[in-house]
């Protein structure tokens, strides 16, 4: 080969290796999350049972603590460590625990909520959720919070701050009826 054909395929060779790291980049940066303040919590950041004391202990029977800062749209976009709770229904004494992260982002045109299991506990028998594929909700805005549907309808409808961390809470209400307790934290 001549030394121009070298050159001409070096040269070659580097575009081509520009485009496809340009195009990695470009196809990374459109699958990251929502920007905002929280929005590098990765899945990878697991709930654990103990962080949602705050839930079971106060806000379940008491409601939001006094003194909370609201938070609007522009501030709950990201991910979120979640807890949902299902009491006993429907004559039914099985209580049932889940462990999920959220992603929650918006559209021009909608709210897309991923919900991603981790672990869950059924009448006290522990599951490892977290190779079950994740589900897509989808909504709008709601209130102060949002709605969204999909393999069941969740509504968040306090989404506020305390002390430097945000807590968001809500229900579910799955195909078969039964209502769960949402409780949505991030450091």
């Amino acid at each position: 080969m001549s030394k121009k054909t070298n050159i001409l395929t070096r040269c070659i060779q580097t575009a081509i290796f520009a485009a496809v790291v340009a195009g990695i980049s470009i196809f990374c940066s459109s699958m990251s999350f929502a920007a905002g303040t929280y929005s590098n919590l990765t899945y990878t950041s697991r709930p654990k049972m103990s962080e949602f004391s705050w839930w079971y202990n106060w806000v379940a029977q008491n409601g939001a603590t006094y003194g909370a800062r609201w938070l609007d749209s522009s501030e709950y976009q990201g991910s979120w460590k979640g807890y949902v709770y299902y009491p006993p229904q429907f004559g039914d004494t099985t209580t049932v625990e889940e462990l999920i992260n959220v992603n929650i982002a918006f559209t021009s045109q909608e709210v897309v909520l991923t919900w991603d299991p981790y672990y869950s506990r059924i009448g006290g028998q522990t599951y490892d959720d977290q190779y079950m594929d994740d589900r897509i909700f989808t909504g709008y805005e709601w209130g102060s919070g949002i709605y969204v549907t999909g393999g069941g309808n969740i509504t968040i409808d306090e989404f506020y701050e305390v002390d430097d961390v945000q807590y968001a809470i809500g229900s579910i209400v799955v195909p078969s009826g039964e209502t769960g307790y949402i409780a949505l934290m991030r450091p």
